[in-house]
């Protein structure tokens, strides 16, 4: 039971920090305001870390009901695996949607200023 328990926690982790590392990728991509020079990595680090808490926090509620699954717990971690890759993913979508409308925002209250 360990095992499934260490492997699962180890999966999920995983692909939690390469989501996070995704956002903040992400935000390099768009580059820098041309008007302010402001980067969208100073948005995008408390959206990754947002994220990055709120999927541990699901990970760990997860992990702590598996051994409830005292004899199917190899059956319970993939489907808690199938689950925690559900939840990153739309928590994912989310995440980065944000990360572009709070950046359209800014570019458009910027643009406005200019005028």
């Amino acid at each position: 039971m360990l095992i499934t328990l260490a492997t699962f926690l180890g999966l999920s982790v995983l692909a939690l920090v390469i989501m996070v590392m995704m956002i903040l990728k992400i935000a390099d991509m768009i580059g820098p305001c041309p008007v302010t020079a402001a980067s969208p990595r100073v948005v995008a680090a408390p959206i990754a870390a947002s994220y990055g808490a709120i999927g541990l926090g699901g990970i760990l509620i997860l992990a702590a009901m598996l051994p409830v699954a005292d004899d199917l717990i190899q059956l319970a971690a993939i489907a808690a695996l199938g689950l925690v890759a559900v939840c990153l993913g739309l928590g994912f979508t989310q995440a980065v949607t944000a990360l572009k409308a709070i950046l359209q925002e800014q570019r458009s209250a910027m643009a406005e200023a200019a005028n």
